[in-house]
């Protein structure tokens, strides 16, 4: 056998799997089918909804006074027959009492074929059921799910989400937030209350937040910009990218780096690995304290009227940098560095074990200041 020969054959060998897991593919059957529920709204306040499986959207439509309820339900099994009486079992109900309406699905627990090849390509076969709800803008909402995205979009309430697995996306959130969430990406967007974010494993994106910003995950990186209250963030593992304060900052991280700029308050940042990089608006009685264990620290500070801070610095191998006027000299060494900037008001105190210290005056605000 020549070597073409043998390529061709060795080709159609590692084909001929493929094509076999292809055709068992196709040989299951999926069958969809769309049911509609509509409720009227006679002084509920809540409504709350419980999905184990599938895609979760709630939109508020303004002058509403009906739910409406679309609910697109998928099933997947190895033949017809077997999708059909799996259709059977899918299905939704709706409670009504005179504080909340309840959309509930109900999905079987198990179904004929989960053990086949096509449960296997298709991801588990089974059911699902993907709601799109459409809400009176007042209403709060509360939604509960297993497996599958949630969305929950312009209402004037309070959102609450408790989601195992999948991504979350709340806009334009009237009232406050929370967020708990073990596996999954969230984004906020335009919440006009507190927003509370509680994650196991995620990237985390907010932006404008007119109240308090409150995020603890174990693993994940956070963006936030534009909080209109305090901000404290908590990571184990993760970066943080703030810009844009009104309050004070709170920042922990076992393992990450953390980018702070445009915060009107304080800042108190603690890294045990990694670098910290902080710009800070040093005017009036405000407390900075940036503390790594292994990581350089950058502050930046904005020269404006009447700023000034007591600055304290101590490492215990890094080199200590620096391009401002000190007076008051208490301390200077390599490792030490104890004196006042301007007018001295504000206090600032950077900690290191194992990195450098460096300290500009920063020429030009950043881009996004509150």
């Amino acid at each position: 056998m020549n070597s073409s020969e043998y390529r061709k054959r060795r080709i159609v060998a590692i084909a001929l799997p493929l094509l076999l897991v292809s055709v068992l593919a196709h040989a299951g059957r999926e069958l969809q089918q769309q049911d509609r529920q509509t409720v009227d709204v006679q002084g509920q306040k809540l409504i709350v909804v419980t999905n184990t499986r599938g895609k979760t959207i709630v939109v508020g439509e303004p002058g509403s006074r009906k739910v409406d309820i679309v609910a697109f339900k998928l099933v997947q099994a190895k033949n017809a027959e077997a999708a059909r009486r799996l259709m059977e079992q899918v299905r939704f109900d709706v409670e009504v009492d005179d504080d909340k309406i309840a959309v509930i699905s109900r999905l079987p627990e198990t179904y004929e074929g989960d053990r086949s090849i096509w449960s296997v390509v298709k991801g588990g076969g089974g059911a699902r059921i993907d709601f799109t709800i459409e809400v009176p803008r007042q209403l709060d909402v509360q939604t509960i799910t297993t497996s599958g995205d949630v969305r929950v979009t312009n209402i004037d309430g309070v959102a609450r989400i408790n989601a195992t697995s999948g991504d979350v996306l709340l806009r334009d959130i009237g009232g406050g937030s929370a967020i708990d969430l073990t596996s999954g990406g969230i984004e906020a967007s335009e919440i006009g209350g507190d927003l509370r974010i509680a994650a196991s494993s995620g990237d985390a994106e907010v932006r404008r937040v007119k109240g308090l910003l409150s995020v603890a995950t174990t693993s994940g990186n956070v963006r936030a910009y534009e909080v209109g209250g305090d901000a404290n963030v908590q990571l184990i593992t993760g970066d943080l990218e703030l810009n844009g304060c009104l309050g004070n900052v709170v920042f922990t991280t076992s393992s990450g780096n953390g980018r702070i700029a445009g915060v009107r308050g304080g800042v108190n940042a603690t890294s045990s690995s990694g670098n910290l990089d902080v710009a800070i608006l040093p005017v009036g009685e405000k407390e900075f304290y940036l503390s790594t264990s292994s990581g350089n620290v950058l502050v930046q500070f904005l020269p404006e009227r009447n700023y000034g801070f007591l600055l304290d610095v101590n490492t215990c191998t890094g080199a200590i940098h620096g391009d401002m006027e000190l007076t008051q000299l208490d301390q200077i060494s390599r490792r030490k560095l104890k004196g006042v900037v301007g007018n001295g008001k504000s206090r600032v105190v950077i900690e290191t074990s194992s990195g450098d210290v460096s300290i500009v005056e920063r020429k030009n605000k950043p881009d996004k200041e509150n």
